[in-house]
């Protein structure tokens, strides 16, 4: 008994992991984290300086932002240098999620390519980046704020404004996750069927 209840939560823990990490640019979209942004990067020993040219979501306090070195780019075994354009997640005033920053080879986010290996999950990535949808996630935070809270203003409002257009927000990602969702659960409840199954039939 005790073998078959490690076997079913080591295979929830394996799949719960691997889901989690496979969400990263969906899970951008709830809005958890400060802001997440396109700028060009100034290297100084062990300080950086982000220059903001294109903020997606969140807000940035001022021009710049000084976040601590890191030491490459997701995906590629580039160092970073003076000039370089990135993306990156900014998860307070002054730090960035350094495990989850690209090198880019423009700020224009319709164009851009993300200087990584070809994973799905970067993919999935850059095509939400070109496509607008991290300003439209945006959008609907906003407006959930606007809607539950009569008297606050409609959105937060970014301090340094990209003056980017954005189109009425659609809900296709929404209902893209909520399917992964229901065909993980079945895979997992598939997989542990099975394993009880083989337990079963080696102790006959």
């Amino acid at each position: 008994m005790k073998k078959k209840c490690f076997i079913i939560i080591l295979a929830l823990i394996c799949f719960s992991t691997l889901t989690w990490a496979g969400d990263i640019p969906e899970s951008i979209m709830l809005g958890k984290h400060k802001a997440l942004i396109i700028g060009k990067l100034s290297v100084k020993e062990d300080i950086y300086t982000i220059e903001p040219s294109v903020i997606m979501m969140g807000e940035v306090s001022g021009e710049e932002v000084t976040v601590n070195a890191f030491d490459a780019y997701y995906g590629s075994n580039d160092k970073p240098l003076d000039g370089d354009i990135i993306v990156a997640v900014l998860v307070s005033d002054h730090q960035i999620d350094d495990s989850w920053v690209f090198k880019c080879t423009s700020d224009n986010y319709k164009t851009l390519k993300l200087v990584s290996a070809r994973y799905n999950m970067v993919e999935r990535y850059e095509k939400y980046i070109n496509d607008g949808e991290y300003f439209k996630a945006q959008q609907r935070l906003d407006e959930s704020k606007a809607t539950s809270v009569e008297d606050t203003p409609t959105g937060s409002q970014q301090v340094f404004n990209t003056n980017v257009i954005v189109e009425e927000p659609v809900n296709e990602q929404e209902g893209n996750m909520l399917v992964a969702a229901v065909l993980i659960f079945v895979c997992i409840i598939f997989i542990i069927f099975i394993l009880l199954k083989r337990i079963k039939n080696r102790g006959k």
